[in-house]
């Protein structure tokens, strides 16, 4: 190598040095910088995750379709009436849970609407009397006082109308953000042959072949654990809210079809979800009867480690290929890094991550392993 050769492999060694040591003295700016990032790729990053979520629809929908012979002729007509009739077929199945959801959502706010001390003394007599020893009714009652809630000092308004204006900020940042995530989905799903080409075209052209084939491997292991995540997902939630439904007719217990909505809906988010939704179930149904309650719990639970031990493993676990430490681990930082999005969308990534590296190290093991065995024995 000549003395020109050394001096960059040396002056690159140093600033590699000094980029990791300045990224690890500054985590925090480097935390700041990824959120930003994500913040602006958000709509891209939805929009991709239900391109992938409705690709396997779309699929099966353009193959029935295309045994129409005018259809089959025009490939693009066929691509666009396969992603109406998939997005109404979708929208008609949200809309029938909401029929099914908002009757039982209603009966179960009125029943919070009437919480006064004399409903709960008529709903357990122990529980009220207990409750009234315990002071917590007056000190409810002397707390609430609507005067002092409307007409509070300025500085408490100041704050409540803050905090109301970023929930409302939030909740329409991310509706916009999913609004915008649908139509780039449409765009991608409705694209993809074209995408693809251009990806093809600029991957040949200004990067080397075997950098080209690292960037496929890791492009396709990204779209096959992605779909196969997001629709484990999806199929695992269908099945939860199904079984959580047929149990609590089965125990005769309230709000089956709401719970089970709400079950299959927090499902999508790992471990949390179960609990939030047997924690909010439970709260709704006590109100109404405190012994039901703790019976909803405990079938919640029963269905809740069937699901765990005969249903995830085989629909979720076994998909993205991750052990249960490692999708702890990816729900951690997710969780950390972008909160409730970052929590879904780091394992899949985690997952990508896992197996590179798993082949990665396979490979390197087997040419250390082929080079032992070249070596001349003394």
């Amino acid at each position: 190598m000549s003395f020109k050769g050394k001096w960059l492999q040396y002056a690159s060694l140093v600033a590699f040095g000094v980029a990791v040591y300045a990224l690890l003295t500054h985590l925090d700016v480097l935390f700041v910088a990824l959120r930003y990032l994500f913040q602006v790729l958000e709509p891209i990053l939805i929009g991709a995750a239900i391109a992938f979520i409705l690709h396997i629809p779309l699929v099966r929908m353009e193959s029935l379709l295309s045994r129409v012979k005018p259809l089959s002729q025009k490939p693009v007509l066929l691509r666009f009436l396969s992603l109406l009739v998939t997005i109404v077929g979708i929208l008609l199945i949200l809309a029938l849970v909401i029929v099914l959801v908002i009757p039982n959502l209603v009966s179960a706010v009125k029943e919070i609407a009437l919480l006064t001390p004399a409903h709960l003394e008529s709903i357990s007599p122990a529980l009220y009397e207990s409750i009234q020893n315990s002071g917590l009714l007056l000190e409810w009652q002397n707390n609430t006082d609507l005067l002092s809630l409307l007409f509070g000092s300025v500085t408490q308004q100041k704050g409540l109308l803050s905090a109301l204006g970023n929930a409302v900020t939030s909740v329409f940042g991310t509706l916009g953000n999913i609004l915008l995530g649908i139509v780039i989905a449409c765009y991608l799903l409705m694209n993809q042959e074209t995408l693809k080409r251009q990806y093809r075209k600029v991957l040949h052209a200004y990067f080397p072949h075997s950098f080209e084939k690292r960037i496929d491997r890791f492009a396709a292991l990204m779209s096959e654990k992605f779909s196969k995540f997001f629709t484990g997902q999806l199929a695992e939630a269908v099945i939860l809210g199904i079984l959580m439904f047929f149990a609590f007719a089965v125990a005769r217990l309230p709000y089956a079809s709401l719970i089970a909505v709400l079950t299959a809906v927090t499902s999508l988010i790992p471990y949390i979800g179960a609990f939030l939704a047997c924690a909010v179930g439970a709260l709704i149904i006590v109100i109404q009867n405190p012994t039901k309650a703790i019976i909803s719990i405990i079938v919640f639970q029963l269905v809740q480690q069937i699901e765990n031990r005969f249903i995830y493993p085989h629909v979720v676990g076994k998909s993205v290929g991750l052990s249960a430490f490692w999708t702890m681990i990816a729900i951690i930082l997710g969780g950390k890094l972008f909160g409730l999005t970052g929590m879904i969308l780091f394992i899949p990534l985690m997952a990508v991550i896992y197996t590179l590296v798993r082949e990665d190290a396979n490979q390197r093991i087997l040419r250390k392993q082929a080079l032992t065995e070249r070596k001349p024995t003394t």
